[in-house]
This record gives structure tokens, sequence and C-alpha cells, in this order.
């Protein structure tokens, strides 16, 4: 079974994709502190079946996002 696969009474269901290399996207820097979320974000948003990846997590609060299709990566920071 592949790492992107996960058993589920007794068949296999899709977890999530498999992590993509990100090393070559456009980082659009810390969402808190953006006036207004960019122009790719809000495509990635509105695009059916599109949807921003959480692809690491550095401790409880700090997270980087991505969307493959439109290959920008950027982080949150939810601690107060």
């Amino acid at each position: 079974m592949s790492e992107s696969q996960i058993t589920s009474g007794g068949g296999t269901q899709e977890r999530c994709a498999p992590r993509k290399d990100t090393s070559d996207y456009k980082h659009l820097g810390t969402a808190n502190g953006w006036r207004e979320d960019p122009e790719e974000v809000i495509q990635c948003r509105a695009t059916k079946g599109c949807y921003p990846q959480a692809i690491q997590r550095h401790g409880r609060c700090f997270h980087r996002y991505a969307c493959h299709r439109y290959k920008v990566t950027w982080d949150v920071d939810s601690s107060d």
C-alpha cells in the first residue's frame, strides 16, 4: 500500500496527494501580513477541485500551505 493510501473498512481510500517539491514555487510570505489576498490565492480558492494543501508544520501554530496548480506557497501563523 502506498503512503498516500489508508485502509478503512477493508477497502482503500486516498488520504492526500504525496508531497511535491515546492522549491521552484513563488513564496507569498505570511498571510497574517497581507492587506488583501494575492491573486494566486484568490484563483486557487475559486477554482473547482483546487484547494490549498498544508505541506509543512513548524510547531503548533506555524504552517506552510501550497497550491500546486498555481505553484505558490505561503505561511500562516495562528498564534496570538
